[in-house]
């Protein structure tokens, strides 16, 4: 399940792809995804082209949004521009 779009913190900083607090310093925008029962298998490589494709490989993180003791439950999607964000909410 898809949630809305959330505006983050953008107060700079580095980025590291496995540290969702260096993606809500870079990038803005959120949205997060339910992982399916079954994970998102070539599902995934979908998501990941078109983010690349629509944002370039810059323009996005992905990072673990799950909840505390339950790991991979979600996933969280960043963007620098709110408009791809609700563009990959609508696809």
């Amino acid at each position: 399940m898809l949630s809305s779009v959330q505006k983050g913190n953008n107060d700079g900083g580095e980025l590291q792809t496995h540290d969702c607090r260096g993606a809500e310093r870079r990038f803005p925008y959120r949205i997060k995804l339910g992982n399916p029962i079954g994970g998102f298998r070539e599902r995934l490589t979908e998501i990941h082209v078109w983010l690349n494709q629509n944002c370039g490989a810059a323009g996005w993180a992905m990072t673990q949004a799950g909840l505390r003791g339950i790991v991979n439950d979600a996933v969280a999607i960043y963007f620098l521009d709110a408009m791809l964000a609700a563009a990959f909410v609508w696809r």
